[in-house]
């Protein structure tokens, strides 16, 4: 009688830890298209445009699809760019800043930078964390499969679909180093591993991290080093996968990615449906979006 109790007591505090971290991860926001007011769950993914002056990003509201946006780097009101019912997330600039490549139900999917013109791209279904090639010619994703998952490059017109890795485990995060030789990504047993664009050398770079970003110099990447909900923050490595500097480790921090003038780096918060900015050295911690 005392396990069945102390078993439905375990349960109770359960329940109300998930309700509670529910609470406090809602927030209001306005909706530009004309409704009063929905409840956000949270804005997640940070893209920073090449410019430097706009930063896209995922927002995830109750009872609706997820959608692209987009935000003043300096912060402010942000601008909706699609609507379509497809839970749009994992935005990417292009390299000349005119269009954004994101995921919508699981295909790609192009728009404008102005939220225009939006189009399926290709015919790939079961697509993850695209990234663009700074040549502009290419698109990098995780592509999944019955038991993992492996990075694929195409064209950006939808053709010559190539696969990049193979491996019994699950690879994500691909990011293309500022020359477009290499690429960075998650590797199948943890921590960051590079490969050759054309598919050849992967190996291990840390056993720790994930969602890495090149710097704009290509001397070093940053990656999220958090561990479940015990913060972690930020790691800065070069690209022998020496550590160079840790960055706001006592917060959860998800999906870095450099400003193009290297000064900055901007991160979601791991689950609180915030985005953050920080200085490249760790200083000047602060809020870009939620209240």
């Amino acid at each position: 009688m005392h396990s069945t109790r102390l078993a439905w007591a375990l349960l109770a505090a359960i329940a109300v830890g998930v309700v509670a971290f529910g609470w406090v991860a809602y927030r209001a926001v306005s909706d530009p298209l004309g409704g009063a007011f929905a409840i956000a769950l949270g804005d997640s993914n940070p893209a920073w445009a090449p410019d430097g002056t706009r930063i896209a990003f995922q927002r995830d509201v109750e009872g609706e699809a997820n959608q692209i946006y987009v935000v003043d780097a300096d912060g402010g009101d942000a601008k909706k760019l699609t609507t379509e019912n497809l839970d749009n997330q994992d935005p990417a600039w292009s390299p000349d800043g005119k269009r954004i490549v994101f995921v919508g139900a699981d295909e790609l999917h192009l728009v404008r930078s102005d939220g225009s013109d939006a189009m399926r791209l290709g015919s790939v279904f079961g697509v993850c964390c695209p990234a663009w090639s700074p040549d502009g010619k290419h698109i990098a994703f995780q592509l999944s499969r019955a038991r993992g998952g492996d990075l694929y490059v195409m064209r950006v017109d939808g053709s010559g679909l190539r696969r990049l890795t193979r491996s019994a485990g699950f690879e994500a995060s691909p990011a293309w180093s500022p020359d477009g030789k290499t690429i960075a990504y998650d590797g199948p047993s943890g921590g960051i591993y590079l490969i050759r664009s054309d598919g050849t050398g992967a190996r291990r770079l840390t056993s720790i991290g994930r969602e890495p970003a090149w710097a704009p110099d290509g001397n070093s990447l940053v990656a999220s080093s958090t561990q479940g909900l015990s913060g972690g923050g930020l790691s800065v490595i070069d690209v022998r996968g020496k550590l160079l500097a840790s960055l706001v480790p006592d917060v959860i921090a998800s999906n870095p990615a450099w400003s193009p003038d290297g000064r900055e780096i901007v991160f979601d918060g791991g689950g609180s449906g915030v985005l953050y900015i920080v200085n490249a050295d760790g200083s000047s911690l602060h809020q870009l979006t939620g209240d």
